[in-house]
């Protein structure tokens, strides 16, 4: 089967062009469901950029059905945990340099604050 998703539904079709029928959510292959949409997506686009640089030596694996393709979804996952992983540690370290940036430009703020009051000071018009 094929198993699309389009105006937030999926459709099932023994058929790569059709005709497509609703599927409910919890009908769909495990495989499918364990995943969100963006997940397949991201997934879908880099597959498909790797395939259209390297057509003839293309190092991606084709679906076949049996035990071997746990060991397969296995590393995917632990893949991706390690992907989820670096964003989130990226993530984590942007928003502590922004923050100290945004301490910094609040000291360099005051500093500059606190010279134009000294200033002001002891001065009559």
């Amino acid at each position: 089967n094929y198993y699309l998703y389009f105006g937030n539904a999926w459709y099932r079709s023994g058929h790569y062009n059709g005709p497509w029928a609703v599927v409910a959510p919890d009908r769909l292959p495990p495989g499918i469901r364990k995943h969100r949409v963006e997940y397949i997506r991201t997934y879908r686009d880099n597959e498909y950029r790797t395939y259209s640089r390297q057509r003839e030596r293309y190092p991606g694996r084709y679906f076949r059905e049996g035990k071997e393709r746990r060991g397969y979804w296995k590393e995917e996952r632990r893949r991706e945990r390690e992907e989820w992983q670096d964003d989130r540690r990226r993530e984590k370290e942007e928003w502590k340099d922004e923050r100290h940036r945004e301490r910094q430009e609040g000291k360099e703020y005051r500093k500059e604050q606190k010279g134009h009051e000294s200033h002001g000071r002891g001065h009559d018009d």
